[in-house]
């Protein structure tokens, strides 16, 4: 364990997890295909065995984090799912949680976002930052829902399920950033995600 051989499993099965839905998701696979990965993930999580990197510990050299600045504005993302990982980067939130996020959240005279829905069900305000706060006023300028991100098709908030289709085509192009953190955290949707 000490070695790091369960957080490089818990990568592979992550993975593994993201291909299975991509390819269920674009039709590739038949609808009522069980996922073998998610039931090897429900198993190994009653047999209560942890895949992941102790809290904290995903963190990015300053080289790696310049590189994916300057490689995210022109990337093949689409628009809105550069702002969510932008504003993930910024602020350490869950992308899931931008994906959930509605304007009544976010509070541009006290610069917090209030979170109502976390994985851990205990609400919380995050201060953000003033590149936060320019990137959701320049996002608000052309917005009329009610959720931050929705998507152009379905007319509901944008699903971390997207963004792993999104990534995962990247990968599969080989467009996707050559910094294994990256490429690794953004098709888990888990780019900086605290706790």
């Amino acid at each position: 364990m000490s070695r790091g051989a369960n957080v490089q499993a818990g990568n592979v099965l992550r993975e593994l997890n993201a291909a299975y839905e991509y390819a269920i998701g674009t039709g590739k696979i038949d609808t009522d295909f069980s996922n073998p990965a998610v039931l090897v993930k429900n198993s190994l999580r009653k047999a209560k065995v942890k895949l992941s990197a102790k809290k904290g510990t995903k963190v990015l050299s300053d080289l790696e984090l310049k590189k994916f600045l300057d490689w995210l504005p022109n990337c093949k993302l689409p628009d809105k799912a550069k702002q969510i990982f932008l504003l993930t980067l910024y602020t350490g939130c869950r992308t899931g949680e931008w994906c959930n996020a509605k304007w009544e959240d976010i509070n541009f005279d006290k610069k917090t976002f209030h979170i109502k829905q976390t994985k851990s069900r205990t609400e919380r305000y995050i201060q953000l930052t003033d590149y936060a706060i320019n990137l959701l006023s320049s996002i608000k300028e052309n917005c009329t829902t009610d959720y931050i991100f929705v998507s152009n098709y379905t007319g509901k908030p944008l699903s971390q399920k997207k963004l792993t289709e999104y990534t995962w085509c990247l990968r599969r192009d080989k467009q996707m950033l050559d910094i294994f953190h990256i490429g690794l955290l953004m098709i888990y949707v888990e780019l900086f995600a605290q706790g």
